[in-house]
């Protein structure tokens, strides 16, 4: 055998050699932990179009659940003593990342472990529930994307008032929130401010249960309320079906703040396209996976809205839905 012959017999061996202990010193891949607090169980959301296209952004980031990520779901039913326990039991499980879909959902969070890093794809105002120093630089460990703003509050008066033009007395119902730190009074406040421009009458209805909701419609038909405001929350998604049904049945046409409701049967609502925010809410978890820390990661607002309206329930009602509101529709349901 030549020398270059027994070269390269030495050469193969030692590379065989070397192989096995190149493949042991590769690091293992990461095998992501995230943490889902919702309203709803994950089996109810499976069709949820918002949640679908969380799912999908996380898909098209690089992330496989049962191959680099793990998801811990746990949902609240909108009450407030299961939000505490669910948030305790997250934490516990020592997820990389949280998102969530409320502000007093990343309360309990921030409350059960306030190192972890907590995503919020929409709530009211996580700077005035203390969740955020300020939208540019949050300063803790939450960031994500809120929703608070006059004009929206007073767009869908207006809307309301332009679906119907007699329109006088107004009833505004919204969950009782015990950390809220004053949000639902500001948005109170804002639709009371544009109220005799409109020239209605506002009625403010605070519930904290089912048993609560019955006794406010009942209340509404004593009144003769002739429209309904109804502030989105935890405690509203979880209801949502009975207040449809209750709104449905004492004929009450009802402005909602989320698409998912006209969706389901309500007349009409206006607010920002959730399939979107929940998207960059996907952004955000892969900016945190990655290393970003969310006391740096500035707050967003939505920056697309959509007009939905259920002609359907028009029709039950026995309202003709102005053309100048069809001009400016983003869908209507039939």
């Amino acid at each position: 055998m030549t020398v270059l012959g027994r070269g390269l017999i030495l050469a193969g061996v030692l590379l065989g050699l070397c192989a096995p202990l190149t493949t042991q010193a590769q690091p293992a891949a990461k095998t992501w932990r995230l943490g889902m607090l919702t309203v709803n169980p994950r089996p109810m959301l499976a069709k949820s179009s918002i949640y679908v296209a969380f799912l999908q952004e996380m898909r098209s980031l690089g992330y496989r659940e049962g191959e680099n990520l793990v998801i811990e779901w746990r949902h609240t039913e909108g009450q407030s003593e299961r939000r505490n326990r669910e948030a305790a039991a997250l934490m516990a499980w020592k997820p990389d990342v949280v998102f969530t879909v409320s502000g007093t959902h990343a309360i309990a969070l921030r409350d059960a472990d306030p190192k972890v890093p907590i995503v919020v794809g929409v709530a009211g105002d996580l700077v005035g529930m203390r969740l955020a120093a300020s939208l540019s630089r949050p300063g803790g460990s939450v960031t994500g994307q809120q929703l608070l703003s006059p004009d929206l509050a007073v767009k869908r008066l207006q809307l309301l008032k332009e679906m119907l033009p007699k329109l006088q007395r107004v009833a505004v119902l919204h969950a009782a929130a015990e950390v809220d730190h004053g949000f639902y009074d500001r948005i109170f406040a804002d639709l009371q401010s544009a109220a005799p421009a409109a020239g209605v009458t506002l009625l403010r209805f605070t519930v904290n249960s089912v048993a609560d909701v019955e006794s406010a419609f009942g209340e509404m038909a004593t009144a003769r309320v002739h429209a309904m405001l109804v502030l989105a929350s935890p405690f509203m998604t979880a209801n949502r079906p009975r207040v449809l049904a209750l709104a449905a049945q004492r004929r009450i046409p009802a402005m909602y703040e989320v698409a998912a409701d006209p969706e389901d049967g309500g007349l009409i609502a206006y607010g920002p396209k959730l399939e979107e925010m929940f998207r960059r809410g996907a952004r955000y978890v892969d900016r945190v996976l990655k290393g970003a820390r969310p006391a740096e990661m500035p707050i967003e607002q939505p920056t697309q809205f959509e007009l939905v309206i259920n002609r359907r329930t028009a029709t039950a009602l026995g309202l003709k839905i102005p053309a100048s509101i069809l001009l400016r529709v983003d869908r209507v349901i039939d």
